[in-house]
């Protein structure tokens, strides 16, 4: 384990501290049982995949991916609006919970260690953080909707660094899933990177992160925790 010990970290949310494609399946489940135009269409596992690529990692945004699944179900008798409505009653209980992440974080608020959350999206963020307990603990959370950046630009870690009274600094580590926008993004600004594999081999030949790892638990002897 590498001796250097990091005085802040940032975290991206969905796939890092929030395992958005466990959530994903468990709503692809509970839409293909509302809706019989769905069920009556389609085999359940074969739903999640298609479900799964309408929402496009995450790209697609709640709006789109409602506007999809209408559009390849013209029978259901619903408007987007009570489409999304009905979604957002799901979307956080979908997330499971990780207590290990929430005792790490705990132990980043007993030690003074400055952290926070910076994550593309809508402020419907909010209901994620919220449902998993990470709202009531997070010294600052970021969304790129609400101040008008999006990852991997710069403006959005410097404003979560701002938030947090720190400047640019390689003391400084970002975790997250994406290689480009999570890794390359916060290494291009000039902080140093965990990336949480999800099983995947990095790839990119121009960047490299500063560690790799499994569960963001792991990062707890290079905060000196």
């Amino acid at each position: 384990m590498p001796t250097h010990i990091y005085k802040a970290v940032l975290f991206d949310l969905d796939n890092t501290l929030a395992d958005r494609d466990a959530a994903l399946v468990t709503i692809a489940h509970a839409l293909h049982a509302w809706r019989p135009e769905i069920s009556a269409d389609v085999a359940l596992d074969d739903f999640v995949t298609q479900f799964a690529e309408m929402d496009d990692h995450g790209k697609a945004g709640r709006d789109l991916l409602m506007k999809r699944v209408l559009n390849k179900w013209p029978a259901i008798q619903l408007d987007q609006a009570a489409m999304l409505e009905w979604l957002a009653t799901v979307y956080g209980p979908a997330f499971p919970h990780d207590p290990r992440i929430i005792e790490f974080l705990t132990s980043l608020n007993a030690a003074s260690i400055p952290w926070g959350i910076v994550t593309n999206g809508s402020a419907r963020q909010h209901e994620t953080t919220q449902a998993l307990g990470l709202e009531a603990i997070c010294p600052c959370i970021i969304v790129s909707e609400e101040v008008g950046n999006r990852k991997p630009g710069p403006t959005i870690f410097t404003k979560a660094l701002d938030c947090l009274g720190l400047e640019v600094s390689t003391d400084v580590l970002f975790v997250g899933d994406d290689p480009a926008v999570d890794i390359e993004g916060a290494q291009t600004l000039g902080l140093s990177t965990a990336w949480v594999r999800h099983q995947r081999p990095w790839t990119d030949p121009y960047y490299e992160p500063d560690h790799q790892i499994d569960h963001v638990t792991e990062l707890a002897p290079l905060l000196g925790l």
